[in-house]
């Protein structure tokens, strides 16, 4: 993103070509590449490679209120990938069904799945844009 890329504004979510966003940045997200600086949250123990993403803070007291079952996700630490992401579940799309596959990921939690998750997020890049 540019530098103040909000100025000032209402934080609000990325959209589809967001104006925001530089040319590197673009093509970072394309590529799923967008997520390595958080290996260091992984490495210090405070993220997992898989698992549910995380929310900006600044929304999270709304999504709280306003989203049934929301605050479930939080009973797990977060993820670089996860289960909704590699199903097109990014970006601008609908919050309380990227929940609902956060929900079903801690559900069905396995070793097997993290490994299909990690890699189809190399190979999916539906509303990566």
């Amino acid at each position: 993103m540019r530098l103040d890329a909000e100025g000032g504004a209402k934080v609000g979510w990325t959209v589809q070509d967001d104006p925001r966003r530089l040319r590197i940045g673009a093509f970072m997200r394309k590529w799923n590449t967008d997520e390595i600086p958080q290996f260091w949250n992984v490495l210090k123990g405070e993220m997992r490679l898989v698992g549910a993403r995380p929310e900006r803070p600044e929304l999270v007291a709304t999504f709280k209120r306003d989203i049934p079952h929301y605050n479930a996700r939080h009973n797990a630490k977060p993820g670089i990938t996860g289960w909704a992401q590699v199903r097109g579940l990014r970006g601008n799309t609908d919050l309380a069904e990227r929940i609902n596959y956060d929900l079903w990921y801690m559900e069905n939690w396995s070793p097997i799945l993290d490994f299909q998750i990690m890699c189809m997020t190399f190979v999916k890049h539906r509303n990566a844009g």
